[in-house]
């Protein structure tokens, strides 16, 4: 929309040219483009459409935890698709994420095969699962119901070889956490998951970088965020990583060998600021919040100076 020419138009106060649609003086009004880097990289969890699938001695609609132990006992087969549950609860609620539910998971088996290997977890679903299923509109829903309604066999596949994967969050939360966690499990559609393992990746993600990226092109419910990976990591540019210099015996890498050292001070100290006289470096005087020197923080912890530029960075845009 155009402006007549003597309606100044302001942003904070400020007068520019434009506003784009992410509240910016400058820069493009289109989302970000999803990279082909990261594709195939983020899952959500399975849609079960059935707690009659579950285990679990807090929910009246689940079977009992010890009845799954008997059924195992007398049937050892039936251990082969049952499996731990993994929801957001587990996820935010337990500092060690242990999980308290298990639910049955006949994957894409037919239904004579399930029949024929584990009738008494068929007689479960049937009677938990089937009344409900019977009353959906979906074809597949009614006709399968003893399978999941989202079974995510991309999830499985990407998973299966990994010792561990990363996981976050789908629905609105206060905080963005990612956690690793062994892939054996049914994750549950309440979770992001990420088939990645390494430490560096988890780095990245938990970056106070990826963190103002996620905010802001991300949904939210009121101020908490709802971590979207189409928008948050498939559009994220990680960085390259350049590996690291392998050890000599000595258990040193070689840069540390090479890197060169700074010439001592006067007090024997590597270069720097200048000792003072009770032989420690000059340092800024506390600012009102007991910090040193400079911009206050933001309530992010981050300077206003540097949480601008960054948002800036985000949107191609130079600091203003």
């Amino acid at each position: 929309m155009s402006l007549p020419p003597n309606i100044p138009i302001l942003l904070n106060g400020r007068p520019v040219e434009q506003i784009t649609a992410f509240l910016f003086h400058a820069g493009s009004n289109d989302d970000p483009e999803r990279l082909l880097a990261n594709q195939g990289k983020s899952f959500q969890g399975s849609i079960v459409l059935g707690m009659g699938f579950t285990f679990d001695d807090s929910n009246p609609d689940a079977t009992p935890i010890a009845e799954m132990h008997r059924l195992i006992a007398e049937n050892p087969k039936n251990a082969e698709v049952i499996f731990p549950y993994i929801g957001g609860e587990e996820v935010n609620s337990s500092p060690t994420h242990s999980h308290h539910r298990y639910v049955i998971d006949f994957f894409d088996r037919s239904e004579e095969e399930c029949w024929q290997n584990y009738p008494d977890l068929m007689e479960i679903v049937k009677k938990k699962v089937k009344p409900e299923r019977d009353k959906q509109k979906r074809d597949a829903l009614r006709v399968r119901w003893w399978q999941y309604a989202e079974k995510r066999p991309g999830l499985k596949q990407a998973i299966a070889p990994l010792e561990r994967v990363l996981v976050t969050n789908s629905q609105a939360s206060t905080y963005l956490s990612f956690i690793f966690y062994q892939p054996n499990v049914v994750f549950a559609n309440s979770l992001n998951v990420f088939p990645l393992q390494k430490n560096s990746d988890f780095t990245v993600l938990q970056s106070r970088i990826h963190e103002v990226f996620a905010r802001f092109f991300s949904s939210s419910l009121e101020d908490r965020l709802r971590y979207n990976p189409s928008d948050s990591f498939e559009t994220f540019p990680f960085p390259e990583l350049t590996p690291p210099a392998p050890l000599n015996k000595g258990g040193l890498r070689e840069e540390q060998i090479t890197s060169p050292i700074p010439p001592l001070n006067k007090g024997g100290l590597g270069g720097g600021q200048p000792l003072n006289k009770g032989g420690l470096g000059e340092v800024q005087p506390l600012n009102k919040q007991g910090l040193g020197g400079g911009n206050p923080l933001t309530r992010g912890g981050l300077r206003r100076s540097n949480s601008r530029r960054l948002a800036n960075n985000i949107m191609n845009t130079e600091p203003t």
